[in-house]
């Protein structure tokens, strides 16, 4: 399998596309990525019981979670912060205020997490507050093509929501303006008013269309922020493993190049790096995968999520940094024997060919710490997590390290685990 891809990714880095130049005349140069890969590919996912009670185990606590990424040796950590939780608006207009409660919560956590040994922190968000009499779920959006003004309202909003917490929280350093909003079909993240929440495509914006509308979020969010902290960084609401991730990442970045952003601004503005500094995606193993012997189950995903370095190779943004924001495995597809051990493998293995095959991939963020076991929400999500919840019934179980946990442990530390390592 390393042989074969890295052929494949030999001919994408040498070919005309990345250098204008044909692969027969050889590859003279690799291009120089900024990633620093081998310092933080360790990143994580979770949120806390304190942070957002109602979202979450009662014992995944701020504590909790950040002495476990500590035990492991994480060194970013991925925050959910959404904007309906820390923020609220005033009643009759669009003014802005922070929730000072809320907001001493985040930093009693993020002190935690940086005790505990994290350097780096991507807060997330994929809630909106929108401007005074627009009615919609806080995961709708004005649309920008039957309600301009509104959807100006909003965006001008959301530069100062982005403004409001880059100045409260100038430990964060990354901020992702969004989540798999590429889900046409389901549109949970993004849609418009009226959203039935049903799954019939009703009242959900296209893979394309959202692309367009993340262009102008992440441009006005990049201006809040960097108006509080120059050096913060945007990162680019992380993709689905989908088809559609790749629809919507073209999106972002055609419409850019088409010099159709930002929407409000007198001049169109053709720079990405004023829209998003770093790319992300969630390469979760495609579902068609997980019936395959392991080997060929990560040569074809490897293959398969160098499309999306490819549309940055396509529109001359190759050399920029891809967090894979999330990625993971769930207990509810691989339930019969060995299944544990299936899952801590392929997961070495994806970070194996990252290290081989995808230089230009900085931060590998694992979803999530625990699973749920209390706050149920599906068959399918409550099995994610490298630790047993500390809120599961079998008290054997609580806070106990999964075969995945301990071969993280062992893959960037260097060493095995030992029955201490991780408290219980």
């Amino acid at each position: 399998m390393k042989k074969l891809i890295s052929k494949i990714v030999s001919a994408v880095l040498c070919g005309a596309i990345f250098f204008g130049v044909s692969a027969a005349a050889g590859c003279k140069k690799q291009p120089e990525y900024a990633a620093e890969q081998d310092k933080y590919l360790f990143g994580m996912c979770e949120l806390t019981s304190e942070t957002m009670p109602s979202a979450v185990d009662s014992g995944v606590t701020n504590e909790w979670t950040a002495k476990k990424m500590g035990e492991l040796g994480v060194k970013t950590a991925r925050v959910w912060m959404h904007h309906t939780n820390i923020l609220y608006r005033a009643e009759k207009s669009d003014e802005l205020y922070l929730n000072k409660n809320v907001a001493e919560k985040y930093h009693d956590y993020l002190s935690a997490l940086k005790a505990a040994g994290v350097e780096r922190i991507l807060a997330m968000s994929h809630t909106f507050i929108h401007p005074y009499g627009y009615v919609g779920d806080e995961t709708s959006v004005p649309d920008p093509y039957d309600d301009g003004e509104t959807y100006l309202r909003f965006l001008k909003m959301y530069e100062n929501a982005y403004a409001l917490i880059a100045e409260e929280f100038p430990e964060i350093g990354f901020f992702e303006p969004g989540n798999e909003w590429d889900d046409e079909e389901q549109g949970i993240y993004l849609h418009r008013a009226g959203w039935s929440g049903k799954g019939d495509g009703a009242n959900t914006y296209s893979a394309k269309e959202a692309g367009y509308i993340a262009a102008d979020m992440c441009y006005y969010a990049n201006k809040g922020v960097k108006s509080k902290n120059p050096q913060a960084k945007i990162v680019s609401p992380g993709t689905t493993y989908m088809e559609s991730g790749k629809t919507f990442l073209e999106a972002m970045y055609s419409s850019v190049q088409e010099r159709r952003h930002p929407t409000g601004e007198e001049y169109a503005n053709t720079n990405y790096n004023d829209y998003w500094q770093i790319v992300a995606w969630h390469p979760y193993l495609q579902p068609a995968l997980e019936k395959d012997e392991d080997e060929a189950a990560i040569e074809e995903w490897t293959k398969y999520n160098l499309g999306w370095h490819d549309i940055l190779v396509k529109y001359g943004d190759g050399e920029k940094t891809m967090w894979a924001t999330e990625v993971g495995f769930t207990d509810d597809r691989y339930k019969g024997s060995g299944g544990q051990e299936i899952i801590a493998q392929r997961m070495k293995m994806m970070l194996d060919s990252v290290k081989q095959n995808m230089p230009w991939v900085e931060t590998f963020f694992y979803f999530r710490l625990a699973t749920c076991e209390e706050h149920l929400i599906s068959s399918y999500e409550n099995g994610f997590g490298l630790f047993y919840s500390p809120n599961h019934a079998d008290t054997a179980k609580q806070s106990a390290p999964k075969p995945i946990a301990k071969m993280l442990y062992a893959y960037f530390n260097g060493k095995e685990s030992t029955e201490t390592t991780f408290a219980r």
